[in-house]
């Protein structure tokens, strides 16, 4: 046996289980008469992608709320620092499934600052900055 193990995760929070209410589709509340997106709500994506089969398919392919993006970042954060090894990532190509995998994957990612790539902004200056700028220190004297 490999040792290896398969995690299987469905996907965040939706907008459907959030918005929908009785006889109310969320996408009524959210896109205008041309189809065009307008949040109505801060938990509602900020944007949503441009479809090719219109608009009216997000309600047959539904995205997550800005909550349920969060909640992908914060798995993918606590499956790294429980040192859990990801090799790879399959995904439905459901959007709701696709955004889920793309925030696990972020969380996943530590990023580590290192301070010898940071450039000091006096070094980094060309001379003809420096010149103008001991100009003007030396103007205010």
């Amino acid at each position: 046996m490999s040792g290896r193990s398969i995690l299987v995760i469905r996907h965040g929070e939706r907008c459907d289980f959030v918005f929908n209410s009785p006889g109310v589709s969320w996408m009524r509340k959210a896109f205008d008469s041309n189809g065009r997106y307008c949040p109505t709500d801060i938990n509602m994506p900020r944007i949503v992608p441009k479809r090719k089969d219109g608009w009216e398919n997000f309600a047959f392919d539904v995205p997550l709320t800005e909550m349920g993006y969060i909640q992908s970042k914060l798995t993918g954060r606590a499956l790294r620092d429980s040192g859990i090894k990801i090799d790879f990532i399959y995904c439905s190509s459901a959007l709701r499934c696709v955004q889920t995998a793309v925030g696990i994957t972020k969380g996943l990612v530590h990023v580590q600052s290192m301070p010898v790539f940071f450039v000091f902004a006096s070094l980094a200056a060309s001379d003809s900055q420096r010149t103008s700028v001991d100009n003007k220190d030396k103007q205010k004297k």
